[in-house]
């Protein structure tokens, strides 16, 4: 595992946006630092750009979930309307819920893509990191069977989704959160029906969310893709 610098990191100025699972992912990354020593990492909910005269890891829930289109705006809106010129490393997520059937994948992806490119021509000197999707597990009995058959599960569209976005950025700059999510502790993926990855039960508390060791897991994806973007 990549060892930490919370030194290094603590010299950084964060912000990650987000919803729901990453209120998760931020419990893991808190469980983190306070197995260390270090007091100069600072964690914080805000947006307030008075808030970056000193470094510390931001995070702040960004436009209203099921509409995916709402949060890559107040992202971009946020780093545009004076954050931007104070952060060294900025991302954002989408949640599980903002992309199932009815997202058209392509449209999505390219309104990400060119709005996240606008923001690294407006802040050149900011380094953009790039989320996948988090996944859920896998439906129960016929009802989740006939979902598979019916082209209805959401996991899918989901991966889909992922798939784009590990295309077009590069290892380095994706923190794969479906990745993760879909790994098992023996290194192998947890799939079903025909290949679809899904969410380990065991990482998750109510087969959404993470619980205790899929935050863990996933902070720790996160913190060692930031320490390989200092």
């Amino acid at each position: 595992m990549t060892e930490i610098d919370w030194v290094e990191l603590s010299d950084k100025r964060i912000f990650f946006g987000h919803q729901s699972v990453g209120f998760n992912i931020m419990d893991g990354i808190t469980a983190i630092k306070n197995q260390s020593s270090i007091n100069s990492f600072v964690v914080l909910e805000t947006r307030d750009v008075s808030d970056f005269r000193d470094p510390l890891f931001a995070h702040f829930r960004i436009g209203k979930n099921t509409d995916p289109k709402s949060k890559i705006t107040d992202f971009v809106n946020i780093l545009k309307n004076g954050l931007g010129a104070s952060v060294d490393i900025a991302f954002m997520k989408l949640c599980y819920i903002d992309v199932n059937r009815r997202t058209n994948i392509n449209e999505l992806f390219e309104l990400y893509k060119t709005s996240l490119d606008s923001l690294e021509t407006a802040f050149p000197d900011m380094k953009i990191l790039h989320c996948t999707v988090p996944l859920t597990i896998k439906s129960k009995g016929i009802k989740g069977l006939a979902k598979i058959i019916l082209g209805r599960d959401d996991n899918v569209y989901r991966n889909k989704y992922n798939k784009l976005i590990r295309h077009h950025y590069g290892p380095n700059e994706i923190i794969d959160i479906a990745e993760i999510e879909a790994t098992n502790t023996d290194g192998s993926c947890n799939t079903y029906g025909c290949g679809i990855p899904g969410l380990i039960p065991g990482y998750s508390s109510d087969g959404r969310h993470l619980n205790q060791q899929g935050s863990l897991l996933v902070a720790y994806e996160l913190l060692s893709k930031l320490m390989k973007n200092l």
